[in-house]
């Protein structure tokens, strides 16, 4: 048997570990290194002799043997059908043909895929030690070479905090790596193939169409991961280099030819813009020191084209790799810049740059139709109001003929999200199909993970969660598979996950998306659909962690942050949001002593379907308020009306229960059992259930009891009631509802500490503050320590 990988795979090792069973027994000849060097034939001379001594031979370092010799030697011995057992190490797989030669049967081999550690086995060395994002780091580094895993552990175990700080490279050599591979692997290969493998470590994933150059670098790369094989690995048409080793490679590349290195990095970059892969081109441009090439490389495909086709992440690495004097110098990549801070929330300075274009007498006429589709892009991503004749433009420019497919799944899903805004969802899914058709011919994968989220924005509007979270899945599915790194799609996705969790009383599921979406707003990407998908649930879930009077606080920040990047219309709508939950909390008769921002919202223009539900419940929470509650009733009656022509069941649900809310304040009885058996029908069929249990659950059980004494009481419409009341209940839990030991717990939990200093506290168990905190938890509503003492505050208990 052949124990046969790269340095680094601890064959001697595992060799060793082989002799130690026999150790003492005299049964075990073993020959490493010096054996070899002082008598290149010995190990060949025991194997001839086998039977006389030895029961098991362990050759170290084969590849040093006399391999004729040897190969002889097992020759013999297989002829003999001798007793006893023959290992063989070495690090090149190549020198076992010259040993087979001859051999009735191949010799047996343990190779890398048996010797190299899985990812939660290296994991297991770093448990402790450092931090875990430090961690990922070095597990990233490691990718399964068992040496590195060792030399990376002890060097992380000694490290101090600053040295993490460090390039990947510096690490490298501190810990030896380094060393290893210029002294131990590189000396395996001849000068062609290290520089195929100089030239694969430039990029993260090569592949035979990019590496097939004049001298064939994919072929030689072949060789490679034959004599590496472990370290370098072919699967299908892509090869995969070890992270360690590839940064080691870049680093003795640079040390050994920086003339021939930079020659290297120039042409790769070219092959990379050819083949589409313009992130890597950007990069490897920027480490030549090469900013006016990334300028060749924006011109040659198109700002927008680039974006549509490639996805946001290459546009952005050719504007991060170009210098400030290139991108003056390059109208493709200043309208670039436009897009990048568009797509990042700077709305202010992507409106200035567009300006800057529309106004340059030498761009202006030649990217007029350009300037004129970002134009249109701004007013979704700044979320400003559409002009009247915007969806006519993208019209007229979709009837143009074309032969750019890219360009029209681009203008589809511009007018498919005007059109959605606007409620003509018939218009906006015809878009969507036509998107889609476009985006599949010009194979825009990018553009297709999109569309399954402005699917998702609709089926919201429509009531339509189990569809919404049908087309998310879709979505999400894309974007782990191709896109990962695009923290702006993940965004997107984890807004519109929070409001189809959150709509459907997931809170747990939608606390999670939120920290992916609405935390990291407005410097991420959104458009006003997003905007309004995590906005709202961020605010509900925040008045049940922090209460009323701090949300409003904290709101106050938010609304601040959007009008210093231009985001002034979802400034109002949030403002709108907040209106919304005061006056819930004061029809709920929560003693709220809060004002909400003062914005005059009658005055404000509702040109999506969002506003005008937002508005219009703000307005009519305000006239209640005032005294004028059959005015309200009949303002909400007739926006619901329009929401229903519309087909927003989403605007029906919401002012369905506000209409519900009124008509029990005003007395109106069989109004509001009316309003109530029709919102139970839309909750049946929408799965909107978490706004009810939090708006209208303290009042809803005189109500279910006398829907339920009428003869043709419709039985799913109460059973959505009790689920709805029981969801409320639980977030209304009282005092005596907590046992003592819980009470106990909650109140220790007031002032701080671990688990394990309650525990001391409390005289109990670090499994039992555990178990009562989760007891507590269920009774609040609440999935947070921080949560469970602010809501006993509230409530008065500690």
């Amino acid at each position: 048997m052949a124990v046969c990988a790269p340095p680094g795979f601890e064959t001697r090792r595992l060799l060793q570990s082989l002799a130690e069973p026999e150790a003492g027994e005299g049964g075990v000849s073993y020959f490493d290194r010096l054996d070899h060097l002082a008598d290149p034939t010995c190990a060949a001379q025991a194997v001839m002799d086998m039977g006389h001594a030895a029961r098991r031979i362990i050759v170290e370092d084969a590849d040093l043997c006399d391999a004729r010799w040897l190969g002889s030697a097992l020759q013999r011995f297989a002829r003999g059908a001798g007793a006893g057992q023959i290992f063989l190490g070495m690090s090149n797989p190549q020198g076992l043909s010259v040993l087979e030669e001859g051999l009735a049967q191949p010799i047996p081999i343990v190779g890398p895929a048996v010797l190299r550690l899985t990812r939660a086995e290296a994991a297991r060395a770093f448990r402790k030690i450092a931090r875990p994002a430090n961690r990922t780091r070095i597990l990233d580094l490691i990718g399964g070479w068992p040496h590195a895993a060792v030399r990376l552990s002890h060097w992380a175990a000694g490290a101090q905090t600053d040295a993490w700080g460090r390039e990947d490279i510096d690490i490298l050599r501190d810990c030896g790596i380094y060393d290893v591979v210029e002294h131990r692997v590189l000396p395996l290969l001849d000068d062609s193939q290290k520089q195929a493998l100089a030239a694969a470590s430039l990029v993260p994933c090569p592949d035979r169409e990019l590496l097939h150059d004049e001298v064939r670098s994919d072929r030689v790369l072949a060789s490679v991961a034959q004599v590496l094989s472990g370290l370098v690995d072919i699967e299908g048409r892509h090869y995969t280099i070890n992270p360690a080793l590839a940064a080691c490679v870049r680093e003795w590349s640079l040390l050994q030819d920086p003339a021939g290195h930079r020659h290297r990095v120039i042409a790769l970059a070219d092959r990379c813009s050819r083949n589409g892969r313009l992130t890597d081109a950007a990069r490897l441009a920027g480490e030549a020191a090469m900013p006016e090439r990334v300028r060749a490389y924006a011109e040659e495909h198109g700002a927008l084209l680039i974006w549509v086709l490639c996805g946001f992440a290459d546009l952005a690495a050719l504007v991060k790799n170009a210098s400030d004097e290139v991108i003056a110098a390059s109208p493709d990549l200043r309208m670039m810049r436009c897009i990048v801070n568009l797509k990042s929330g700077r709305i202010n300075l992507a409106e200035q740059e567009l300006r800057d274009l529309s106004e340059d007498p030498r761009v202006a006429n030649s990217m007029q139709r350009e300037i004129e589709i970002v134009r249109v892009t701004l007013l979704v991503y700044g979320c400003a109001l559409a002009r009247r004749d915007d969806l006519e433009f993208l019209t007229e420019l979709l009837s143009e003929q074309s032969s750019e497919p890219g360009w029209q799944t681009f203008l589809a899903t511009l007018a498919c999200v005007l059109n959605s805004q606007r409620a003509r969802f018939d218009a906006a899914e015809a878009n969507l199909r036509e998107a889609r058709l476009e985006g599949e011919r010009a194979g825009s994968r990018y553009n297709l993970m999109f569309l399954h989220a402005h699917q998702a924005t609709i089926d919201i509007a429509r009531g339509k969660l189990v569809e919404a979270r049908a087309s998310l899945a879709k979505a999400r599915k894309m974007w782990r598979d191709e896109f990962s790194t695009d923290q702006g799609v993940e965004t997107v996705i984890a807004a519109l996950g929070a409001k189809v969790e959150f709509e459907t009383g997931r809170l747990t599921s939608a606390r999670n998306s939120l920290r992916k979406s609405a935390q990291r707003m407005p410097e991420a990407e959104a458009w006003f659909d997003i905007y309004f998908a995590a906005y709202e649930p961020m605010t509900r879930i925040y008045v049940k962690d922090y209460g009323i009077a701090r949300t409003i606080q904290l709101v106050e920040q938010e609304r601040a942050k959007l009008e210093a990047r231009g985001l002034g219309r979802i400034g109002n709508l949030l403002g709108a949001v907040m209106a919304c939950l005061v006056g819930e909390a004061r029809l709920g008769g929560n003693g709220v002593d809060v004002e909400p921002p003062l914005t005059d919202f009658s005055g404000l223009a509702a040109s999506s379907w969002q506003e005008r539900e937002l508005f219009s419940l703000a307005a009519a929470h305000e006239m209640h308020r005032a005294g004028k509650t059959e005015e309200a009733i009949a303002l909400l009656s007739a926006a619901r009306e329009e929401a229903g022509r519309s087909g927003v069941v989403h605007s029906v649900s919401r002012m369905t229960q506000l209409l519900f809310a009124l008509r029990h304040a005003s007395g109106d009885r069989e109004g509001a059992l009316r309003e109530l058996a029709e919102l139970a029908s839309l909750g049946i069929a929408t799965g909107m259930r978490q706004t009810c249990a939090d708006m209208l659950g303290g009042y809803l059980a005189d109500y279910v009891e006398q829907l339920a004494a009428h003869p043709d009481a419709d039985e799913a419409q109460l059973q959505f009631l009790r689920s709805v009341m029981n969801r409320d209940r639980t977030a209304r839990a009282s005092a005596s509802e907590l046992s003592r030991r819980e009470m106990d717990v909650l109140r220790a939990l007031a002032t701080g500490g671990s688990d394990k200093e309650l525990a001391r506290e409390l005289g109990i168990s670090d499994h039992g503050v555990r178990f009562h905190l989760k007891g507590v938890f269920k009774k609040l509503g609440v999935h947070d320590r921080l949560s469970a003492v602010v809501r006993a505050q509230e409530k008065g208990w500690i």
